[in-house]
């Protein structure tokens, strides 16, 4: 039995050592960037939630219509339009640092890049738009001053870096009178990685419950 809480204790160590530290959350921006996508290469910028626990920004812009120059194909319902929009777009996403920190710092910010599918129709008779789109993020480059420095980038977002994967963008409709498509973004939280030394104890543990059964039995 004692071996048996020693492995439980051992075991809450490591989950403990694995959790990330807290530390006061710092007030990032997001800017996205659509070229080709709506009236509008850029939006307004929105807070982000803490990048070190994850969270959804809602929205992060709004899209509202179909241009003609856009669509991919059309459709009519007598002599009126529908714009249809299924196509593959680039985004990249501008997560910037508060001005204070960037001064200190010297860093910038950090863009990411990545790709946007687009599904949706637009029916101008009527204002009706619906359907989804969906983006994910592949690779992320920072910026900043002349001087900066990597080792300046703080953890949290230095984690997003290492793994944009992280991001996600989704908006769906349902093709109401006057919708819209509200752009979230969505943050996962990171996979907590067990410290070595915390893993070594957990399998001393383990192998020492083990072998305690073997030579009772």
């Amino acid at each position: 039995m004692r071996d048996l809480r020693a492995c439980v204790v051992a075991l809450g160590l490591l989950t403990m050592s694995s959790m990330p530290a807290r530390a006061d959350a710092i007030q990032y921006t997001a800017q996205l960037w659509v070229p080709g996508l709506g009236n509008d290469y850029y939006h307004e910028p929105v807070g982000l939630p803490g990048l070190t626990s994850g969270g959804r920004v809602v929205p992060l812009v709004n899209l509202y219509s179909v241009t003609p120059a856009e669509a991919t194909s059309t459709t009519y319902n007598g002599e009126n339009p529908t714009y249809l929009l299924q196509s593959e777009f680039p985004i990249s996403l501008t997560v910037s640092l508060p001005l204070d920190l960037a001064r200190s710092s010297g860093v910038w910010g950090v863009e990411f890049q990545g790709t946007l599918d687009a599904n949706y129709a637009y029916t101008p008779y009527g204002h009706r738009l619906g359907g989804t789109i969906a983006g994910n993020f592949t690779s992320a480059s920072s910026f900043g001053g002349q001087s900066f420095s990597a080792d300046a980038i703080p953890a949290d977002l230095r984690a997003l870096i290492d793994h944009p994967e992280r991001l996600h963008i989704t908006g769906s409709s349902n093709g109401s009178v006057l919708s819209s498509i509200e752009v979230d973004l969505t943050i996962d939280p990171p996979t907590p990685i067990p410290e070595p030394a915390s893993l070594a104890i957990l399998m001393l543990g383990v192998a020492g419950l083990i072998a305690r059964r073997h030579s009772s039995s």
